[in-house]
């Protein structure tokens, strides 16, 4: 779909890092490495953040200050408003980047096919577009806080819909969404026993990147049974139909989309 839409493509940016799990946050050593391989080939950098606890926003201040000291530009993906704070408060050298997270939109893809239905109200609709991007007081808050860029998972818009209206750019992910995501991860408590499982603080072996499970919504007279989404780790993915993902590369430039991220894989 890509090639067709856009051609050969030739990757100017790579996403580091990961934007679901704290206990996927890189070291530091292993942030260094791949971000001097990159650098080396002529790829820019965005460095991908999780929501985090008091202890994982000290970890990625240690990230950050190795990053502002390199001579290159970096942007910095938040899912968590207190470290977007961080970012304010010492380290302006990099670029913050609002992640998908923080974009409340409607995303089951159990339902969202017939939200999208052309005989769904016009307010049903709406719950799939980009939440409130268009709305004064978010507007003010990214100003303040110097944020030029926000992320999405991809979604059917509308042939009316135009993101160079805002006063930031607008990305989005392609191929895959995530439709929920959460501290505890089912993954990493299958080694457990029964009494030990889904606590918080577990040791995390990093499970997630050996296994994912899929699940299909059945039992149900929808339209939509049968849906598949997967789990991995400790957040919940699916892939929209080819024709969404059709349409929205057919459109993204007339939309005014910024940038899409492609992902060759689940993203965790």
């Amino acid at each position: 779909m890509l090639e067709r839409v856009a051609g050969r493509i030739s990757p100017r940016r790579a996403y580091v890092g990961n934007e679901f799990c704290q206990s996927l946050i890189p070291a530091p050593e292993h942030l260094s490495r791949i971000c001097r391989t990159l650098w080396k080939s002529g790829v820019n950098i965005t460095f991908l953040t999780p929501p985090v606890t008091d202890e994982g926003l000290d970890r990625l201040r240690i990230l950050f200050t190795w990053l502002v000291r390199q001579k290159h530009a970096v942007e910095v993906v938040f899912n968590d408003w207190g470290t977007l704070e961080l970012l304010h408060q010492e380290f302006e050298k990099l670029d913050p980047v609002r992640g998908r997270l923080l974009n409340k939109i409607l995303r089951d893809p159990r339902v969202t096919p017939l939200y999208n239905s052309p005989t769904a109200p016009d307010g049903i609709r709406a719950a799939l577009q980009p939440g409130s991007l268009d709305t004064p007081f978010l507007r003010r808050l990214l100003s303040r806080y110097r944020v030029r860029s926000v992320e999405s998972d991809v979604l059917a818009l509308g042939p009316d819909a135009d993101f160079r209206r805002l006063s930031f750019a607008v990305s989005f992910y392609f191929p895959y969404g995530f439709v929920t995501t959460g501290r505890q991860c089912m993954m990493g408590s299958l080694r457990l026993k029964n009494g030990g499982r889904f606590q918080p603080g577990l040791s995390c072996q990093r499970e997630c990147r050996l296994y994912l499970t899929e699940h299909r919504f059945s039992g149900t007279t929808l339209e939509t049974k049968g849906t598949a989404f997967y789990q991995r780790g400790n957040t919940f993915f699916y892939c929209p139909p080819p024709d969404v993902l059709d349409s929205f590369l057919e459109r993204a430039e007339k939309n005014g989309v910024s940038r899409v991220v492609y992902e060759p894989g689940l993203p965790m």
